[in-house]
């Protein structure tokens, strides 16, 4: 059943993305919807999955940060600007920290079925400080994206905002999102293991979620 789903997701991806490259033109991007698919089958699938030889996060980092945000910016502007770059890392961090703290999650039990995922490979220590690298280092990269954005925006010099705002707006935005940061590296900090790091999993998904709409929000405005 679950086999079965996953083809049928493939093939509605694969369906919308034919689609977008109907619209834009860029027929060459088959190959990267190409590869994204075999990346996702491959994670856990076939003989030697990748995912279970400590290759999860960096694929991940590639498809859902990489490909996914400056992907949808080609297919529609036909270009993408240098200060995505920082933005795209952001997200691809975040979406790697769920992996992450799902693989600590089973640490223990992993290594008896022969998983040995990035979490396993960096020992339970350094698994928790890479979960929580994850999460504060795309506030960073969020900021610099924000300052970058202001001085290769869009709109004409004369509609930018001032440069003291755009450096407060790179600063504040990052605040608000502390707090849902250091709620979803508690637990994991304070040692917790097992199902107890579930409260994780979804407060990591919250702030990917957050992250994309508060930063997107303030790309906008420093753009108009």
């Amino acid at each position: 059943t679950v086999k079965l789903a996953a083809f049928g997701c493939f093939g509605l991806g694969a369906v919308l993305g034919l689609g977008l490259l109907a619209l834009s033109g860029q027929w060459w991007l088959l190959a990267v919807g190409a590869a994204a698919i075999a990346a996702a089958w491959f994670y856990t699938g076939g003989s030697r999955p990748y995912g279970y030889a400590g290759l999860g996060e960096l694929f991940v980092f590639i498809f859902f940060g990489l490909v996914a945000t400056a992907g949808t910016t080609y297919v529609q502007t036909d270009t993408v600007p240098g200060w995505l770059w920082p933005s795209a890392c952001g997200i691809g961090l975040l979406a790697c920290s769920l992996l992450m703290v799902n693989n600590l999650r089973d640490i223990d039990t992993d290594p008896d079925h022969g998983k040995m995922t990035l979490a396993v490979r960096l020992g339970e220590r350094g698994a928790r400080r890479a979960f929580s690298a994850m999460l504060y280092l795309p506030l960073l990269l969020g900021a610099v994206a924000l300052v970058w954005t202001r001085e290769n925006g869009s709109a004409s010099p004369a509609g930018h905002i001032s440069p003291l705002l755009t450096l407060v707006i790179a600063l504040t935005v990052p605040l608000l999102l502390l707090p849902l940061v250091r709620r979803a590296t508690a637990p994991v900090r304070a040692g917790a293991r097992g199902r107890d790091l579930i409260g994780s999993l979804r407060d990591a998904g919250l702030l990917e979620l957050a992250y994309g709409i508060v930063f997107a929000a303030a790309t906008v405005i420093i753009t108009l």
